[in-house]
């Protein structure tokens, strides 16, 4: 199997363990089930990074792959897929930015 597919698919359940932690944090943080103020801190600091950085990395090369399998791998698709990572990438500059400095 290819390095990159490799890549893709741990990124995939890397990406499903973080949602599904981002699902329970976020839930215990406003039921107050067990632990609500680690639950936030889970929430908003140690769980966004990682989970930007799966989606951003499985989702542009899953739609890479499709565009190829689609056999409409050209000049527009490959642009299409870079204006898709710069967005993303400058969501998660924003979001670093917000979240993680000091106010």
């Amino acid at each position: 199997m290819k390095p990159m597919l490799i890549i893709s698919r741990i990124s995939a359940w890397v990406l499903v363990v973080c949602v599904m932690l981002f699902i329970l944090s976020g839930l215990d943080s406003v039921r107050n089930f067990l632990m609500p103020e680690i639950s936030s801190l889970i929430h908003l600091k140690f769980l966004l990074i990682p989970t930007l950085i799966a989606f951003v990395f499985h989702s542009s090369f899953s739609a890479h792959m499709a565009f190829k399998r689609w056999k409409i791998w050209n000049k527009i698709s490959k642009s299409i897929i870079i204006v898709y990572v710069l967005f993303n990438v400058s969501l998660l500059v924003v979001f670093i930015t917000i979240f993680y400095t000091n106010r």
